[in-house]
């Protein structure tokens, strides 16, 4: 069944029960599906460890093809609100620093050309 606000949801029971039972996922449940390169709280998973735990985790009625990918990443699962704010507030005062770093690398390359060029006035034959 798929959900009436997003029509690219299905139902989350639906969707767990359909990968218990499917014959090409079985052939693969031992087979490991995600290592987190030492950036993850989770460990190396195979697929049938981490279906179990999206299943013990998604809380929803419903779950959509981009919830299901973040299972597969390095951290592991999706990110809450908190964590997604968090982040881009995290990504905006990079990204505030970064501007302010290139103004003051461009006000001292300013500063030194200017004294560059009073230094050669001073210098330059009369």
């Amino acid at each position: 069944m798929r959900s009436k606000d997003n029509p690219n949801a299905i139902d989350a029971l639906e969707f767990f029960m359909a990968l218990k039972k499917h014959p090409e996922i079985i052939k693969i449940n031992d087979t490991i599906c995600r290592e987190p390169m030492g950036k993850s709280r989770i460990a190396t998973e195979t697929f049938s460890e981490l279906f179990y735990r999206m299943e013990k985790e998604h809380e929803e009625r419903y779950i959509d093809w981009p919830t299901v990918w973040e299972y597969f990443t390095r951290r592991g699962r999706p990110l809450s609100l908190e964590e997604l704010q968090q982040r881009k507030e995290e990504d905006n005062a990079e990204e505030d620093q970064f501007e302010r770093d290139q103004e003051e690398k461009h006000a001292e390359e300013e500063e030194f050309f200017k004294d560059l060029r009073q230094g050669s006035e001073h210098l330059s034959p009369k």
